[in-house]
């Protein structure tokens, strides 16, 4: 146990290892891009990465929407009685909560 303690001590008055100590810390807490900030600019990287490709695949479904809404008259009148209740003379809508 006493070689123990012997050997930390020596460890903790060695003036390089009290330098890489205190160089470590000051790399960890005190610089202006330390390492706790970039954990946390890391993970709202990923999280902007994340919104960036669900809105990219969002933007690709009304894309593809949208040209089928050009070039097919039929999807033309379906979105536009589903989006904006629109009815055809003598018809009657009843629209039900799901």
């Amino acid at each position: 146990m006493q070689s123990y303690w012997s050997h930390i001590k020596k460890i903790f008055t060695n003036k390089y290892a009290i330098t890489l100590m205190v160089f470590i810390i000051y790399l960890i807490f005190f610089q202006q891009y330390n390492w706790l900030d970039q954990l946390t600019y890391k993970k709202e990287r990923d999280a902007l990465k994340q919104k960036k490709d669900y809105y990219q695949t969002a933007i690709k479904k009304i894309d593809d929407q949208t040209a089928a809404i050009k070039n097919d008259k039929a999807a033309l009148e379906k979105y536009a009685r589903e989006q904006y209740l629109m009815k055809k003379e003598n018809e009657i809508i009843i629209i039900t909560d799901p």
